[in-house]
């Protein structure tokens, strides 16, 4: 398998040092890893999606 291959987001929400009540969402990018944790609303991960959309062009 190459070096570079880029890895998959992580499929399950992370437990470490997170309440089991409390939702983590987890998304892998070339420029980083992005966590949230907490509450996600529709309008937070559409201005989520909109702003990774902008700046892929």
């Amino acid at each position: 398998e190459p070096d570079n291959k880029i890895p998959a987001p992580a499929q399950e929400p992370e437990q470490i040092n997170t309440p089991s009540d409390s939702l983590c969402c987890e998304l892998v990018l070339p420029a980083g890893t992005l966590r949230l944790k907490g509450k996600l609303t529709p309008a937070l991960l559409q201005t989520l999606i909109r702003e990774i959309k902008g700046s892929s062009h």
